[in-house]
């Protein structure tokens, strides 16, 4: 009897409990589904993803902002020759090596660049100035030549003219040719070949189309040049001019003169002078 009572006690007791199992099971809340993300631009500023309860967009560029600044900034290179910025004092010597380039011009004493030697001629062909250096002469030399050599034009005007050389003036044939450099100057130009430490040779009279149509106010009748009158110094680039006079004298280390009133240069012995507002320069060589 007692056995029967604590069997069906068991029975009532279990049944009981798995009631309560099944009735806090259904009663339980269905789990939450997952939020959606609100949805914002990739491109939108931060402040609609945090108003919308996201955090900060990933940044696109990681790039550092200074290396940012640094190629976004302009080139400071300073322009050829300027500042002292040259590089034809460490060209070497090598025979029949030719070297190419162009012509500085600067203020001596405080070095202050001018500008260049142009490829803008006027219509007497002479040469004139630039600022700009893709506007400068190119020339050449081979460096086995180093005193008393021509410069070659890399594209000539005329090709029976092909050398940078300086060229003298006079309404009269003798005084052209007879005339030593310290009365008068001898403007750059395009010119023949003259020998080395030749006096100045006649020139054909011929007519120039100026590349820039700049006007000369000479009356010129009769011309002469000279081609061999570059020295160039490797220590220091600079390029010096001799020109020989009529005699055979030869003006070592002549001056040259930017004649500011006509934009044109010249080699004299005299010095500069406010003829043309004429003053005095130094050219120096700056391999291309």
């Amino acid at each position: 009897m007692l056995s029967s009572q604590l069997s069906l006690f068991r029975t009532f007791f279990l049944a009981l409990v798995a009631a309560s199992l099944l009735t806090a099971t259904c009663n339980a809340a269905p789990a939450p589904e997952a939020a959606e993300e609100p949805t914002v631009a990739l491109n939108g500023i931060n402040a609609q993803r945090l108003a919308a309860g996201l955090g900060p967009a990933t940044p696109k560029n990681l790039v550092a902002p200074r290396r940012i600044e640094k190629r976004q900034a302009p080139s400071d290179s300073p322009l050829p020759c300027e500042g002292g910025n040259r590089s034809a004092s460490k060209l070497k010597r090598s025979a029949g090596q030719t070297h190419s380039g162009i012509i500085c011009v600067h203020y001596p004493g405080n070095d202050t660049l001018v500008g260049y030697v142009s490829r803008s001629f006027t219509s007497d062909g002479y040469y004139t100035i630039s600022r700009d250096p893709d506007m400068a002469l190119e020339v050449s030399f081979k460096s086995d030549h180093w005193r008393h050599f021509d410069f070659r034009i890399s594209t000539p005007q005329d090709d029976e003219l092909p050398f940078l050389g300086a060229i003298t003036s006079s309404t009269s044939s003798h005084n052209v040719t007879a005339s030593d450099l310290g009365s008068h100057r001898a403007r750059l130009g395009f010119t023949s070949r003259t020998p080395i430490m030749a006096p100045p040779a006649p020139m054909p009279q011929q007519s120039f189309s100026s590349s820039e149509q700049t006007p000369v106010t000479d009356s010129i009748t009769f011309r002469a040049y000279e081609s061999a009158i570059w020295n160039f110094d490797f220590s220091t680039a600079q390029l010096k001019p001799t020109w020989v006079n009529p005699d055979g004298r030869a003006v070592e280390d002549a001056m040259t003169v930017h004649e500011r009133g006509k934009g044109t240069f010249a080699i004299t012995a005299d010095g500069a002078s406010t003829e043309d507002e004429a003053v005095a320069v130094n050219f120096y060589f700056e391999p291309s």
